[in-house]
């Protein structure tokens, strides 16, 4: 296997040393043999994919080191339609999910996958447009359930949390009046993960990116689970891993870190609910890798696994 790795800026020998050192079963020097390194020299806040496609010269040093391109495929973190031109402009395969499937990454497609999986996942309304619809759905989901202290608002596309905002029901009415003091609270109360994030922008964001609103799950010992699967390049649907997440912010919803794998007392019914979401989505043609985040809460003896969202993509692990 060889590999070629294209970054903006190059990359310091002193860190590719470091890493390939920790493979084990090969000495660091052969793998370093089977690795090309190469760079757009361009630190600009810019996709790396984007900065490829507008430089013929890199372009070409791309396909004189990928040597056989019936023998090659594309790796990405995440596919885009320009991951897609890459490949196309590069004549190989993209391991990846078409950009065309990208609406099962998103919250509203993961709430209709794991409506179509059978699986439990927070009560709520998704396809949200507006910050209007946004505060109807609070209004109906506080309606059904009484007792409810939370709920969250997810933008479709938000990215490690950071799409999220809480929303607190204290001191809301019982009555008639709930439509209007919702509407009245919803931009006071909002409470954001996104650090210098306020409610005109964020009403922005989500009349051009939309939404959904779930109930916020509560529990005296509450996990935050995922499973990571793959389709591969047969169509067989596989799982690779599971871990706990480990979420800071403002409200617990930022992605920080992970302990591989999950706990052992929930493990073995987690995969049963990933695999579950994984035929679901092989079903729609989803290609590679993806994971399926969880909110676990022990109840009596029992672990109960609420669904939360799909990452139709590499995860941050």
């Amino acid at each position: 296997t060889r590999i070629v790795f294209v970054t903006s800026t190059p990359i310091p020998g002193s860190v590719v040393d470091y890493y390939l050192n920790l493979l084990s079963g090969i000495p660091w020097t052969h793998a370093r043999k089977r690795l090309t390194l190469l760079s757009a020299h361009d630190a600009s806040p810019r996709s790396v994919t984007e900065k490829i496609l507008e430089r013929p010269r890199l372009l070409h040093r791309i396909r004189q080191a990928m040597g056989d391109s019936g023998q090659a495929h594309l790796s990405v973190f995440n596919a885009t339609r320009l991951e897609r031109d890459l490949a196309i402009a590069l004549d190989i395969p993209l391991y990846a999910c078409d950009p065309a499937l990208s609406y099962w990454g998103s919250k509203s497609g993961s709430r209709e996958a794991f409506r179509r999986a059978g699986l439990q996942f927070p009560d709520g309304r998704e396809n949200l447009r507006s910050m209007d619809e946004v505060a109807a759905a609070l209004v109906e989901l506080r309606q059904r359930n009484p007792a409810l202290r939370k709920a969250v608002v997810k933008l479709d596309e938000g990215f490690s949390g950071d799409g999220n905002a809480l929303f607190d029901f204290q001191g809301a009415p019982e009555d008639d009046g709930l439509e209007a003091w919702v509407q009245t609270e919803l931009p006071k109360r909002l409470r954001f993960e996104a650090a210098g994030m306020n409610y005109p922008r964020y009403a922005s964001k989500f009349q051009q990116l939309h939404g959904i609103v779930e109930a916020w799950i509560d529990g005296d010992h509450k996990r935050s689970p995922s499973v990571q699967m793959r389709v591969n390049a047969l169509g067989c649907l596989e799982t690779i891993s599971t871990h706990d997440q480990l979420l800071g912010g403002p409200n617990g919803q930022v992605f920080l870190g992970s302990h591989f794998p999950a706990n052992v007392r929930y493990r073995g019914s987690l995969q049963e609910c990933g695999q579950l979401v994984g035929k679901v989505l092989q079903a729609e043609g989803v290609l590679g890798r993806f994971s399926v985040d969880f909110i676990s809460v022990l109840e009596g003896e029992q672990w109960q696994h609420y669904a939360i969202e799909i990452n139709l993509r590499k995860g941050g692990t």
